[in-house]
């Protein structure tokens, strides 16, 4: 998981690859870890499997169950959503 220390310390986007430098192997490494010296902070296909992961394999309903946060953010969502309707 990603924590808030490193959202904020740097992007989001940065603490998501180095996650991935650390924990994921194969090609979707490949696709979302810029090249080093490239200068870049993603990958060539990093925004591709993010939407690959997201619509295919993120399991929201068991995500919200494993991070606090995420179920308060929902939360907050559901509560929006239901007092403009």
């Amino acid at each position: 998981m990603v924590t808030v220390s490193a959202a904020v310390e740097g992007s989001l986007d940065e603490a998501v690859v180095d996650r991935l430098i650390r924990h994921v192997g194969g090609h979707v490494r490949q696709d979302m870890v810029p090249r080093e010296g490239s200068g870049r902070t993603e990958g060539p296909a990093y925004t591709s499997r993010l939407i690959e992961y997201a619509t295919d394999r993120w399991r929201p309903d068991v995500a919200v169950r494993r991070a606090d946060s995420l179920r308060r953010a929902v939360a907050c969502l559901q509560r929006l959503g239901s007092e403009s309707a």
